[in-house]
């Protein structure tokens, strides 16, 4: 039982070493650069200006679906119309 324990305390030694080996070595190769940041409003301005964009993808959208359902509407129209005249004759 002892040997199993001191097995077990070897090997997360050896992992808990391996990893801060591991970190040490990280950090000695990759040097982060501190972070920057814009002025305060830049990141509100670009969210206005996607908002509006959207906005208008939507509206163009509605326009084109109410264009085509008016289509659609003028079409039956006339065929209801033409059946009507059928059914007259």
């Amino acid at each position: 039982m002892t040997n199993k324990r001191t097995q077990r305390l070897v090997n997360l030694v050896l992992v808990i070493v391996l990893l801060s080996a591991q970190v040490t070595a990280l950090r000695s190769v990759v040097r982060v650069k501190p972070a920057e940041g814009g002025p305060p409003g830049l990141n509100a301005l670009v969210g206005l200006i996607n908002v509006i964009n959207a906005a208008n993808q939507r509206r163009r959208l509605y326009n084109e679906a109410r264009d085509t359902q008016g289509d659609m509407n003028a079409y039956y129209d006339t065929l209801i119309a033409e059946a009507r005249n059928q059914l007259k004759q």
